[in-house]
């Protein structure tokens, strides 16, 4: 019987690890903080896809737009987890810039089924909105790392990737408040003195 392969390689016990293109780096640079932020928010939205499960005759095109995005953002730190003038060398996922317009689409569609917006809205709400708020802030996050290596990188960051992310937090955004309104959850809002 063949012998199970080992979860840990004990190759970045130092603090190393390798690049898609194998490149040795050192756990703390800039690349790999950004798709592990990327990893992080996977994880967040897989938390809220858990969530929407229970109410799967209410969200249940919502979590198929979820698992699309999951798969995008695997996409984004694959190519993120790569140099630039190695990428042709490998056999990286396409990022389909068709997807941007698919999300946008349903951003326009979710948010045509809510009240205008007259005030700041508060996060929370259920508890899958509230995760959604969650998405979207780590979102923001990751898109300023983006714009901070893009300035020292402008090669390696597309215009597709920094359009993707911005219009992701757009969509959790909408999502939040949509996913509030299907569950009867009263939405808190901010109104700054005058």
């Amino acid at each position: 019987m063949a012998s199970k392969s080992s979860i840990y390689t004990k190759s970045g016990d130092l603090g190393e690890t390798s690049l898609a293109s194998g490149t040795r780096t050192l756990k703390d640079n800039q690349r790999i903080e950004i798709y592990g932020e990327i990893d992080e928010l996977n994880s967040r939205i897989g938390a809220v896809v858990s969530l929407l499960r229970k109410n799967n005759d209410l969200f249940k095109d919502s979590i198929e737009v979820m698992v699309l995005i999951q798969s995008m953002l695997f996409k984004l730190g694959s190519h993120i987890s790569c140099e630039q003038d190695k990428k042709s060398k490998l056999s990286l996922p396409p990022l389909e810039p068709k997807f941007l317009n698919n999300l946008e689409k349903t951003i326009d569609e979710l948010d045509a089924n809510l009240p205008a917006l007259n005030n700041f809205i508060l996060p929370g709400g259920s508890l899958a909105a509230s995760f959604l708020h969650l998405c979207r802030t780590h979102t923001r996050k990751i898109e300023r790392k983006l714009i901070t290596f893009h300035k020292n990188n402008p090669e390696e960051i597309s215009s597709f990737m920094l359009q993707f992310i911005n219009r992701l937090s757009d969509y959790f955004f909408v999502f939040a408040r949509f996913t509030n309104q299907v569950q009867g959850e009263e939405e808190a809002t901010y109104c700054p003195r005058k």
